[in-house]
């Protein structure tokens, strides 16, 4: 706030005593004479009004020019500093876009997705030529659609709106992949890039259908109804799917040991984190 008015009070003082220089400038020195006659102050009386009508022109292009000045200046630092923010804000909106392509919560309970790893890597750790190729051919397409939604987004006039977003969840590869790859194969491509494929229970809210149902901190939620879940995403979805309240099995592992329990479908109650187990129960 304080340098708001500093900027604007700063201009007007270098201005005014830009203003008072030129005037000085501008005086006519003063004739050394001798003491002027009557007849010569009267004359000098009556040319005044003609010096005065010199003058004062060149005084207010003088102070045009001067505050042109100062004017331009300023628009020359908002200028810098428009730009300084739309580089932030072009930054943020990769940001954004990148986050998007993400589950918001698997976000806020999981380190970020490492860098993917190469095709090198997966056929070292097993996976079949074939599938690594396909793995490749759907992040590759799901890509260039990412890119051809945002073009036609941007051009459209509806680049930050619900239905971009929505639009962009509909094409997240992890998605995808788990219906080309299966759910055991997706789970070895989580683990072989160092990425979550597990949620645990960190908490859980008293009365609950978590707590009325037995749910314990520390346990590891591994399918909700018929759904594997993987991510926060997962269960998210799992939660809201299907009809409110009807009964739904979820299957837990709890000191390595898997159980089932009964919940009605919906909210469950409980806040949860991403973890990576190396091997599959």
């Amino acid at each position: 706030m304080t340098s708001g008015k500093t900027l604007p009070f700063a201009i007007g003082a270098v201005t005014a005593g830009a203003l008072l220089l030129i005037y000085k400038l501008l005086q006519p020195a003063p004739e050394v004479t001798s003491a002027p006659t009557p007849a010569a102050s009267v004359n000098n009386v009556l040319s005044q009004p003609a010096a005065v009508s010199v003058n004062a022109p060149v005084e207010a292009e003088a102070t045009s020019v001067i505050v042109a000045v100062d004017n331009t200046e300023v628009i020359n630092e908002l200028k810098a500093r428009i730009a300084q923010a739309e580089a932030r804000i072009s930054t943020l909106e990769e940001q954004l876009e990148s986050l998007s392509a993400e589950d918001e919560g698997q976000e806020l309970f999981q380190p970020p997705t490492p860098e993917l790893v190469s095709n090198e890597e997966l056929l070292n750790a097993g996976f079949d030529p074939f599938v690594v190729d396909e793995i490749k051919t759907v992040r590759d397409d799901l890509q260039l659609q990412r890119l051809e939604l945002r073009d036609q987004a941007t051009r459209e006039g509806w680049l930050d709106t619900d239905r971009f977003r929505e639009l962009s969840r509909d094409l997240r590869a992890d998605s995808h992949l788990k219906q080309v790859l299966g759910e055991d194969d997706f789970d070895r491509l989580l683990i072989a890039e160092g990425r979550n494929n597990r949620v645990r229970v960190d908490s859980i809210i008293n009365g609950s259908a978590a707590d009325l149902a037995g749910l314990e901190i520390g346990d590891v939620i591994y399918r909700y109804a018929d759904e594997r879940i993987f991510t926060f995403g997962d269960l998210r979805r799992a939660t809201t799917g299907g009809e409110r309240n009807e009964t739904v099995d979820i299957e837990v592992f709890r000191n390595n040991n898997a159980f089932f329990l009964n919940v009605p479908r919906g909210p469950l109650g409980v806040t949860v984190s991403g973890m990576q187990q190396e091997s599959a129960e």
